[in-house]
Order: structure tokens, then C-alpha cells, then sequence
């Protein structure tokens, strides 16, 4: 429809059924600026207008609603969702019902009953300056707007003119707008907006417990906090100072350069609000760039609170009380007896009082971070949930640990370093020569390069940028040298070696698979070589690298760039776990070869295959082969000997593509799905299956026990038995049937898992 100007288009009921009904025939308008509005934004947007005389209208919506009463004595009523009701000029009665609802009388002598919900009063437009009290619930004359009742109304806002707003015992918000305004709050954490030299806070109640917690909203260049008042927030857009009482106040700064001086009390200046991370130093008086604030100038502050950002709080030689928010923080109290406050983030803290207190809020490892203590102290023990704990002590000092997997920097002295509960680290990065450490020891033992140091409850070792001694014990341990020429002592427990030098010596001392566990080397190298009783080995070079294994079973982990992987003598594995994409290999390829997600592989003396996290083609050659898909969509093909197949999670193919040999030729999937798997056989062998695609349901027979055709087109037979599965040439006739798998028994496989390719 298009109409011209001075039409008038009438929607009968429009507002109700769009919301009860939902049949309207008109769903939206689109008017001439182009600007498009359904029934919602329409009632939302131009309201609702009564026009004069008396009227009564309630409101059947349940969106936020602009009803408007003109002139005349009206009676409106809202209903959910956040209303603006205006009276306009007569004798009104306005209901907001439901929401937090905005209530105008205008002139005469109205009744605002706000209902349920954060309501407000306001008096915008009236003529000249009012005065209204929230703490009478009887009509009282406002002076600019007439006689008003007030019920179930929480909050105020005052004309451009001067007003007098009072709350009650309840959390007001008094905003006086323009002119020389008078706020008085009283019991609860009322809010008040100061935007005029003149304006006036006054709260009556000095009682903290049934004060509340107060704050003023300043626009104002400069604001000095009246008595009982808490908290001041500057939003003034350029430069503005606020200074607090007696109290212990919080002061917010803003976006421009502010002085803020908390005056008497324990004070703190929070920088919640700033748009990027901010360095504060409560030992500086003058003004410094913050960074993410302004220019700030802080005096007699006590505590800060940083940003959602990477912020380093200082604080001074009283007692400070540090939060750093989100971020990854840096907060140093300096000397007293501070609290230090992080949260999300890696979060860094800096000790040197006995009385400090860390607390690091965040007990989610993935949100919390990776927290370090920095500690001057003679003994430090890690509070809960902080990882890391490095002794800046040159002294004697001791350091332990907490729940966690926690790293111990040792510190130049000698130290006592006790790991707790978890699988916990120490380091040496710090050492000034190389160290000799020995897990096997719980007696002091001299390090060479890092003083006399006891180890107690660790299980990991890193060492010093230079050369190392570093030994294990009978438990799991890893064994890091850092650089320099380094040698790793494993014993007992499955351990792992990091080696990143060509002359890093590793020496698994343990024979015994049994106790001597099943060992890791990850090497940076560009080549390395398994040495003896260490079982695998895993590339971290993103270069081309080759691996080579020794007399065991090893398994091989293939790096991202092109990797040469000779498994040596024993029955090897290559491995494809850390792949960023799928993978396809083949173990009858003797040559380079293209993975396509992890380089171009050269694979020798290699028996088994483990894919990625994705879809791989992973295939066998002549040997007896262990193939495993991993997760993903998987095609897995043994070729020829007797092969371990393994699809993994996923919907997984299983090929059969060579000549039959019942003793010679018969493999075993080990986990066949027959939700999501599938059985592929290639015709060109089974040859009786002329019709590529599914395999016709009368081709296929199963049973406890059945290992033979029962009629002329039985070619697939499986045993739900033993899991035998045969392949019968020419049915029930004279040949005989010839067993190429074995699943699991039990399978309720049907004609639907085989496709003939």
C-alpha cells in the first residue's frame, strides 16, 4: 500500500494480535525516510498518543510501551516490560505495572504509582523548580507541578530549574538535572548526578549498615564528596578532580587527566572504567600517564583497582590492597602488608612482607591463567589457586607449593624447595652456571650453580641456559635441560626428555619395561636417534627432521615440516596425534611421500600407522600391520598380511582390496561400529559382487555359529559368533568359503555395512 500525504491508514486491534495472536496482515511499515518498524519498534518508538479529554487506557502490551494522556484527567496503566507513561496536563493517574517504568505526571495533581520494578518520577518539564519526597506516601505540593502522590517510586529526576529531591529508605537514584539542585538520600545505596557548582548532596544517614553504600555521578570539573557519601565516579569528558572524606572512599577516575585525593580514610582510586591498560605507582604524587586513563595525580590513596586490561599497579610503604581485575596484571604493594588481588589472566605478584596476602580469585585454570609469585621472603608458601612461585631472595630461603602442578624457581641462595600436592616443576632458569640436581635425593645437595638445595615432593626438572646434570627418580618425571650441553638421567616410570642441543646426552637407566615405564625424547633437533631403553620419540621441530628408533617397539611422532622416520628393528609406530589436518600414508610406499597434513614423509622399517584428529587414508604394506584411524571420518586399508585395524571415533571405512589367504591374509577391526562404519570390498577380488554400491540384502547371511551359504547368492557370511566374517565365491555351491576378517561377535551387522566398490 502507498498512500499520499494527509492519508490516514487505521489498524483496528494492530497492537494486540501482533503480540497474542501473531496474524496481523500488515507485519510491518515501511515509511518514506525508508526507516522500517513492525508493531514493537511502532509503540516503542511513536507511542501511543490518548489525545485531550478524559481517558482511561490500559495497556495490554507487554513490550516497552510510550503512552502519552495529552490533556484531560487520565488514568493510564501500564504492564510488562519498561514503560513511559506521561500524563500531559489535568489531574492523571499513572500505573506502571511490571518494569522498571518512567512516570510524568505533568501539570495538576497526579498519582505515579510505579508497581513492581526500578521506577522513576520525573519532572523534566516543569515550569519551575519542585520539590518532592519519596519518604511521604501522601499527596505533597511539588511546587512546579502541582500536587503529586507518590507511590512505589524509587527514583527521582528534577527539572532544569532548582529543585529539592528526597529519598527514602530505600536505593534512590536523585538526578536534578539543570539548575542549583538539593539530593538528600537516606537509608540504602542511593545514587545521586551532580551537574551544577550549585547542586547539593546531602546524606542523611552516617550508619554504614543501613546507609548503603552511596555514590555521586559528577560531570563536573571538580567535586569534593559531601558527608556519609562513599563513592564518586567522574564522567566529565576532559580533565576533572574529585577528592573523597572521611571515609574510605572509592574514587572512579575518567578518561581525562584527574588529581584525586581520597583525604582521611583508606581510599581507593579504581580504574575499572578505562578503555585500555593502566601503570599506576601510589609512591608518585606527581602526575604520570597512566596509559588507559589520562594523566592522573593520586594523593592519600591507599588502594588501587585496575582495568579489564594488562595493568601493573605499585603500591607505596603503607598497607595497600591491590585488585588487578581482568588481564594479565602486575601488582607490587611494595613494603607494609599488602593484599594483592588478581583475577583473570596471568597474573604476576610481587612479596616482600611477611604480612602480604595473595589471593588469586579465579579457581578455573582456563580463565585464571598462569600465575607467578615473585618472593624476597625467607620462606613463601603458594596461596590457593597461583601456579608459579620464583625466590628472588640471594639468601637462604625456602619455597613450597600448593594443590596444583606448580614450577619453583630456585633462588641464588640456598633453598628448601618443597613441591605439595600435584605434579610439580622445579627451574633453574635463573641459575648463573650450570646445575647438577638429583630427584633421588631428599638431602641438601650442592647444585654447582644455584647454591645447597633440598627437593622435596617434585617430580620435574628444567634446568640453566648452561650445561646440566640433571637425574630422575623411580616415579614419571620430565627432565628439561634448557640450553647448553645437557645430560638427562631417567630411571624408573615412564619419563620424558626434552633435548635441544646435538651433544645433550639422555640415559634411560632402566631396562625393565615394567618398571622402567614407557619413555619420551621430544626433540628440537633437526635428526636425532632414540637411545637405548627409551621407547618414543616426538618431533617439535616445524623444520625438516628425521627420527630414528632403536632395538624396541618404538613409536615416532611425526613433526609439522618433512620428516625422514626409520623405526629401526622392533615392531614401530608412526604417529600422526599432533597433525593439523588429516593425513595420507601408506606403509607399501618406500619413498617420499605427501601427507597433506604434516609435510612430505619418508617411512622406514615401519609396521604400524596412528592417524590424526582428522579424516586420514592410512594403509598397510605386505607385513602384519597395525593401522588406527584416531577421530575422524577414516579410510584404513591392511593390504596384504594378517592386519590390527582400528577406525577410532567417526564414521570409518575399512577397505579389502587384495587376494584371499585365509592363514596368510586376515585381518582384525577391533572396534567395528555398525552405526557409523562401513565395510568397503573391491569387486575386482570379489569377484561374485558384480554391482557397485550397497550390497544387495539376499548376498548377505549371518547367524551364531553359520560359516557357510545356505542358497547359490550367500557371498558374504558373517559368524555373530566368533566375529568371523568369510567370503563364499559361489555361495552354497562347491567351493569353499574363505574366512578375509574377524569383527567383534555379537554384531548386528546387515547387508547395509558393505559397500562393493
Amino acid at each position: 500500500l502507498q498512500f499520499a500525504g494527509g492519508d490516514v491508514l487505521t489498524l483496528a486491534d494492530y497492537f494486540y494480535r501482533a503480540q497474542y495472536y501473531n496474524d496481523q496482515i500488515v507485519s510491518q511499515i515501511t515509511f518514506g525516510d525508508a526507516q522500517v518498524m513492525g508493531a514493537q519498534q511502532l509503540i516503542a518508538t511513536l507511542g501511543v498518543h490518548l489525545g485531550d479529554g478524559a481517558n482511561s487506557f490500559g495497556s495490554f502490551s507487554k513490550w516497552d510501551d510510550k503512552v502519552y494522556g495529552d490533556g484531560g484527567n487520565d488514568t493510564i496503566s501500564g504492564n510488562e516490560g519498561n514503560d513511559t507513561l506521561d500524563g500531559g496536563a489535568g489531574d492523571d493517574v499513572l500505573n506502571g505495572g511490571v518494569g522498571n517504568d518512567l512516570l510524568s505526571g505533568g501539570p495538576g495533581s497526579d498519582t505515579l504509582n510505579g508497581g513492581s520494578g526500578d521506577d522513576t518520577a520525573s519532572y523534566t518539564n516543569a515550569p519551575s523548580g519542585v520539590t518532592v519526597s519519596l519518604a511521604s506516601g501522601a499527596a505533597q505540593a511539588t511546587g512546579g507541578a502541582g500536587t503529586d502522590t507518590l507511590i512505589g517510586i524509587e527514583n527521582l529526576t528534577g527539572s532544569s530549574h532548582n529543585d529539592s529531591l528526597t529519598g527514602n529508605s530505600a536505593a534512590n537514584l536523585l538526578d536534578g538535572s539543570a539548575g542549583a539542585d538539593t539530593l538528600v538520600g537516606g537509608d540504602g545505596s542511593d545514587t545521586y548526578y551532580v551537574d551544577n557548582a550549585g547542586d547539593l548532596v546531602i546524606e542523611t544517614n552516617a550508619l554504614l549498615a543501613s546507609g548503603g553504600a552511596d555514590t555521586v555521578y559528577s560531570s563536573l570539573a571538580a567535586y569534593t564528596l559531601t558527608a556519609n557519601v562513599e563513592t564518586l565516579r567522574l564522567v566529565a569528558t576532559g580533565a576533572a578532580d574529585g577528592t573523597g572524606n572521611s571515609l574510605d572512599n572509592t574514587l572512579f577516575a575518567s578518561a581525562g587527566n584527574n588529581v584525586l585525593d581520597g583525604g582521611a580514610g583508606l581510599d581507593t582510586v579504581s580504574y575499572a572504567l578505562a578503555t585500555a591498560a593502566v601503570a599506576v605507582n601510589l609512591a608518585s604524587n606527581a602526575a604520570h600517564a597512566t596509559g588507559g586513563s589520562g594523566s592522573d595525580t593520586l594523593i592519600s590513596i591507599e588502594n588501587l583497582v585496575g582495568s579489564a586490561y594488562n595493568d601493573r599497579l605499585t603500591g607505596d610503604g603503607v598497607a595497600n590492597w591491590l585488585d588487578g581485575g581482568a588481564g594479565n596484571d602486575t601488582l607490587d604493594g611494595g613494603a607494609g602488608a599488602d593484599t594483592l588481588i588478581g583475577g583473570d589472566g596471568s597474573d604476576s605478584y610481587y612479596v616482600d612482607n611477611l604480612s602480604d596476602l595473595v589471593s588469586e580469585t579465579n579457581a578455573d585454570l582456563t580463565a585464571g591463567g598462569n600465575d607467578t609469585v615473585y618472593s624476597t621472603l625467607a620462606d613463601y608458601a603458594l596461596p590457593a589457586n597461583v601456579e608459579n612461585l620464583r625466590i628472588l631472595a640471594v639468601g637462604t630461603a625456602n619455597g613450597s607449593g600448593n594443590a596444583l602442578a606448580n614450577t619453583l624457581y630456585a633462588g641464588a641462595g640456598d633453598n628448601v624447595l618443597d613441591g605439595g600436592g600435584g605434579t610439580d616443576t622445579v627451574s633453574y632458569a635463573y641459575a648463573a652456571a650450570g646445575v647438577a640436581v638429583s630427584l633421588a635425593s631428599s638431602l641438601a645437595q650442592a647444585t654447582g650453580g644455584s647454591g645447597f638445595d633440598t627437593l622435596l615432593n617434585i617430580e620435574r626438572l628444567t634446568g640453566s641456559n648452561y650445561n646440566d646434570r640433571l637425574t630422575g627418580d623411580s616415579l614419571a618425571n620430565v627432565l628439561n635441560g634448557g640450553a647448553g650441553v645437557d645430560t638427562l638421567i631417567g630411571g624408573d616410570g615412564s619419563d620424558t626428555y626434552y633435548v635441544d642441543n646435538v651433544a645433550d646426552l639422555v640415559s634411560e637407566t632402566n631396562t625393565e619395561p615394567m618398571a622402567g615405564g614407557n619413555d619420551t625424547v621430544y626433540s628440537y633437533l633437526s635428526a636425532y636417534t632414540l637411545p637405548d631403553n627409551v621407547e618414543n620419540l616426538r618431533i617439535l621441530s616445524s623444520a625438516a627432521a628425521n627420527a630414528t628408533g632403536n632395538s624396541l617397539a618404538n613409536t615416532l611422532y611425526a613433526g609439522a615440516g618433512n620428516n625422514l622416520l626409520d623405526g629401526g628393528s622392533g615392531a614401530d609406530t608412526v604417529s600422526y596425534a599432533y597433525a593439523t589436518a588429516g593425513v595420507t600414508v601408506s606403509l607399501a610406499i618406500a619413498g617420499d611421500q605427501a601427507t597433506g597434513g604434516s609435510g612430505s614423509d619418508t617411512l622406514i622399517s615401519i609396521e604400524r600407522l596412528t592417524g590424526s584428529n582428522y579424516n586420514d587414508s592410512l594403509s598397510g604394506n605386505v607385513g602384519d600391520n597395525r593401522l588406527s584411524g584416531g577421530a575422524g571420518n577414516d579410510l584404513v586399508v591392511g593390504g596384504l598380511g594378517n592386519d590390527t585395524l582400528s577406525g577410532g571415533a567417526g564414521a570409518d571405512r575399512f577397505r579389502f582390496d587384495t587376494l584371499f589367504d585365509a592363514l596368510a591374509n586376515r585381518d582384525t577391526i577391533s572396534d567395528y561400529n555398525v552405526f557409523d562404519d562401513t565395510v568397503e570390498l573391491e569387486n575386482a577380488i570379489f569377484t561374485s559382487l558384480i554391482t557397485s554400491g550397497t550390497l544387495a540384502a539376499g548376498s548377505f547371511r549371518s547367524g551364531a555359529g553359520v560359516i557357510s551359504a545356505a542358497d547359490a547368492d550367500d557371498y558374504l557370511i558373517y559368524n555373530s559368533s566368533s566375529g568371523a566374517l568369510y567370503y563364499d565365491a559361489d555361495g552354497n555351491g562347491a567351493g569353499v568359503a574363505v574366512q578375509f576378517a574377524t569383527l567383534s561377535g555379537g554384531l548386528a551387522l546387515s547387508n547395509l555395512d558393505f559397500m562393493v566398490t
